[in-house]
């Protein structure tokens, strides 16, 4: 790396090294010299699992369920859920069982190792229920890491998890050794115990997973960790970031920028694999509330994975930013979102939540999201899930999927097209439109409300967009589904959905036309529309809907062309 880090001399980038060595000094200022791979093979292997093969020890009482044979190890070593065919259950309170697992093979040259040990439980108590993860190293079991309080499974079933990123027996990082079973401190196997008796916690799978963390985020949540410098990518690519921290909050490229980030800008992120568990984007997890900072001429290719291993819900995260308070401008994200938990809140294809004004910004591709039973969910959106931001010439064509399954009551609501809620009264969207299908199922009993093409629940003021993505909600109770918009609470004008593709007649607001009708210019420029320097009708762009002049990929010229776009999937 060369440079100083000031502003007129700022540090220089030239590798994935460089690029890594940015954590250390996260109030500076940097710009990348060319291109960059971001892959290492150190980072390219795959991440392996394993299952209990034998009973190690046990304290307490436990029962085991088929009764025979008495073993525990192969009640719970299931690759996959079983649902209650095996579970043991602890009946004496401390009770612990300890397994035996086969030994890891991770490649010698493997680095930024994470141990995960996970199971499924069922609870069928009224209250919470206790548990704590062990694992056994050299013939010692240590419980969960210093300072991890006990962890409480809710009613019903539930996945928990604990990582351990260093050897307790060293304190250290693991060695390649160690975690495959064969060093002077190695890893021998997996446990769990159950502080309280009652009410029971049903266990019915347990096992321990290797993975490589890649590339660590610049910059943190802790104080004085945060990233608050420069970034100018100079129009050059970052390509195949691999970041895989399943039960970290604040994850992207930037992890954590805090309120005094400067900007970051002129940069793409193509092929990229990230995954996170809070705050997650692939150019950061967290932008923080700046009157100065910006985010522009940003985008990112690839795929972004929410995880939910026991942490119980993923919130503020999107393809591009998790939580947003800066003004972002000419950004785009291009590629699948995907979860499995038991709650989603605050989700968007762009941007999860969002406090900062939005402009000529784009989602494409597909959002695809499972919620197990456990709590609610909402504020889901194909380019912001919860806005509070000023929001112009921005468009979303990103399908959303979301099925909830059953075994609970409780709600699903805000799930929109462009944006799942919006809040503040005071804000506006204006010349936007989203083209994505919004297909929503629920199978638990749990109300459905506040589902729109456009947005799901409205309260700011929105006028010149529309929408044409089919609306699907399929739920035994549910409310509040209209072709552009859900539910409204603020005013909303000259804006409009296609009844035909929608397959919506009703809208809480908006003004429902026919296919043929959406492509034709008058009705748009009879609502007061600019089709001068804003808006574009031509046959060999967005399947002949009005297109964003400055914004739609192969409808204009006029694209800020800092970073070049590649070939999107817009037609």
């Amino acid at each position: 790396m060369t440079g100083s880090g000031t502003l007129a001399d700022p540090y220089v980038i030239w590798d994935v090294n460089d690029l890594q060595a940015m954590k250390d000094n996260l109030n500076a200022y940097y710009e990348l010299a060319n291109d960059i791979d971001a892959s290492r093979p150190e980072w390219s292997w795959a991440s392996q699992t394993r299952k209990p093969i034998s009973d190690i020890s046990s304290s307490g009482t436990w029962e085991v369920y088929p009764a025979i044979p008495t073993t525990k190890w192969d009640k719970v070593d299931e690759e996959v859920q079983d649902g209650d065919s095996t579970y043991i259950k602890a009946t004496t309170d401390d009770a612990r069982a300890m397994f035996g697992i086969s030994s890891f093979s991770i490649p010698g040259d493997a680095e930024d190792i994470d141990l995960i040990v996970t199971a499924y439980f069922r609870n069928d108590g009224s209250a919470y229920s206790r548990y704590k993860f062990w694992i056994r190293v050299n013939g010692v079991n240590y419980g969960q890491p210093a300072g991890g309080s006990l962890l409480k499974t809710p009613y019903g079933y539930f996945q928990g998890a604990k990582e351990w990123q260093t050897n307790p027996a060293t304190g250290l990082a693991w060695t390649i050794d160690d975690i495959n079973g064969i060093g002077a401190n190695p890893l021998q196997g997996i446990g769990i115990s159950c502080p309280d008796a009652t009410p029971a916690v049903f266990i019915t799978q347990i096992g321990a997973m290797v993975l490589c963390m890649g590339f660590e985020p610049i910059g943190k949540y802790d104080a004085g960790a945060d990233f608050i410098g420069g970034f100018d990518g100079k129009g050059h690519k970052i390509t195949n970031l691999y970041i895989n921290r399943p039960m970290m909050q604040f994850v992207g490229l930037f992890g954590f920028c805090g309120d005094n980030l400067a900007w970051i800008r002129n940069v793409g992120i193509e092929n990229c694999s990230v995954t996170g568990w809070d705050d997650t984007g692939a150019l950061a997890g967290w932008s923080g509330v700046g009157l100065t900072g910006k985010i522009s001429n940003c985008y990112a290719t690839g795929t972004v994975t929410l995880a939910d291993l026991g942490m119980g819900e993923n919130v503020d995260s999107g393809g591009l930013i998790g939580y947003n308070g800066q003004s972002v401008e000419d950004c785009y994200f291009s590629g699948t979102i995907s979860l499995d938990t038991i709650m989603a809140q605050e989700l968007g294809g762009l941007i999860g939540l969002n406090d900062g004004a939005l402009r000529r910004c784009f989602s494409e591709g597909s959002f695809d999201i499972t919620i197990r039973p456990g709590y609610y969910s909402d504020s889901i959106g194909g380019l912001v899930g919860d806005d509070s931001g000023d929001i112009t010439q921005c468009f979303s064509t990103m399908d959303i999927t979301v099925v909830k399954l059953v075994g609970d009551d409780y709600s699903l609501d805000g799930i929109g097209g462009l944006v799942g809620i919006s809040g503040g009264g005071y804000i506006y969207f204006s010349d936007c439109y989203s083209r994505g299908d919004v297909k929503v199922t629920s199978e638990a009993t749990g109300d459905v409300w506040d589902i729109g093409g456009f947005i799901g629940f409205n309260d700011e003021t929105i006028d010149n967009c529309y929408s044409t993505g089919k609306v699907e909600v399929t739920a035994s109770n549910k409310s509040y589904i209209g072709g552009f918009c859900g539910d409204n609470n603020n005013v909303i004008s000259d804006c409009f959905w296609d009844i035909e593709t929608s397959g919506m007649l009703v809208s809480a607001a908006g003004t429902g036309r026919t296919t043929s009708q959406m492509k034709t210019e008058t009705t748009f420029t009879n609502a007061g529309w600019n089709f001068t320097n804003i808006w574009l009708i031509v046959f060999t762009c967005n399947n002949h809907y009005p297109c964003l002049q400055n914004v739609t990929p192969l409808c204009s010229a006029s694209i800020p062309q800092v970073v070049t776009l590649p070939a999107t999937g817009v037609t």
